[in-house]
């Protein structure tokens, strides 16, 4: 139950800025990562960002930038308006040094609003210090 509660909340990060009827599907993907497996989970918005892309910019947050191939987990689901899709792969190095946790989790967005963000891939990275304190990183990355 828990992991299903933190691997949702990132989804709900994503999802909380897309009105209940879309038209468009977004750009955006969550991943996770843990520092004693190289399984990587994630889920994507079908129409928005290509596996291509997708694997691109995970590779940035694998140690060594090996991924491996993305599988689809289940079948495609309807939420708010946008078509999600489960997903699993590897990170062959694990989890980079710069994250002292024992997990992180990683949302990529592409930004459409008007603010500082608008027009880049916004990474928010939710990790902890390695002391038990959560710490959320925002940096923007290029595919």
């Amino acid at each position: 139950m828990i992991s299903k509660i933190r691997f949702a909340l990132p989804l709900i990060a994503v999802l909380g800025a897309t009105p209940a009827v879309a038209a468009d599907p977004i750009k955006g993907f969550f991943f996770r990562l843990e520092r004693s497996s190289q399984k990587v989970e994630g889920l994507y918005s079908v129409g928005g960002y290509s596996l291509t892309e997708i694997t691109g910019m995970m590779r940035k947050y694998c140690k060594g930038g090996k991924i491996g191939q993305i599988a689809h987990v289940g079948k495609a689901r309807k939420r708010r308006g946008q078509v999600l899709q489960k997903f699993e792969t590897t990170c062959a190095g694990g989890m980079p040094e710069r994250f002292k946790g024992k997990s992180a989790g990683i949302e990529i967005e592409y930004i459409t609003k008007n603010n500082e963000y608008k027009g880049k891939h916004l990474v928010e990275i939710t990790t902890s210090d390695g002391r038990g304190n959560i710490v959320t990183l925002r940096e923007t990355i290029q595919p």
